[in-house]
């Protein structure tokens, strides 16, 4: 497996040296994995439109001594029907974060996958934000194994802050 190509939803993004990006991708095939960009930064690169946080991206990976390499990245799906509504925004930004909390490196992503795609979907529809954060808390905490009956009929700030308890980490995007 010295190159490959697959879809990924762009986790986390982080700046290294002066114009690369190391990425947290999530693979449908692969899991979570990270991955570097190099040259990204520079106003020049084709791939940096790609792959903004949120987005489902096209991504060719090769390799690398420690981290994959990134070659290219095509947008399969973009976020921009919520870069107009700042609470839609934030939502896509905290279903990512809480998805990124709760995987390790490497760990089977095709839940988290598609239960990310199926959020944005339901999104894409104009359905309740509210409601879908609350469908996607849901769907994480049953599949973590940590789901009780009385649970059923609480708000979302309280499965957000019994998520939270589990992680144990804030999320970032509240």
């Amino acid at each position: 497996m010295r190159f490959f190509t697959t879809n990924a939803i762009v986790l986390r993004r982080i700046n290294y040296a002066d114009a690369d990006r190391i990425y947290t991708l999530l693979t449908c095939d692969f899991g979570k994995i990270s991955a570097i960009a190099k040259g990204v930064r520079k106003i020049k690169s084709r791939k940096a439109g790609h792959l903004d946080l949120g987005c489902i991206a096209k991504v060719s990976l090769a390799q690398g001594k420690n981290l994959f390499i990134l070659t290219q990245a095509e947008t399969v799906q973009t976020v921009e029907f919520a870069k107009d509504n700042l609470k839609l925004a934030n939502a896509v930004l905290e279903a990512i974060d809480s998805i990124n909390k709760v995987l390790y490196e490497g760990q089977a992503g095709s839940f988290y996958y598609n239960t990310y795609c199926n959020f944005r979907n339901n999104l894409n529809t104009g359905k309740s934000i509210d409601g879908e954060l609350l469908s996607l808390y849901k769907s994480l905490i049953i599949h973590l194994g940590l789901w009780s009956d009385n649970f059923d009929g609480k708000p979302l700030s309280f499965l957000r802050s019994y998520f939270e308890n589990v992680t144990e980490s804030r999320i970032r995007t509240r």
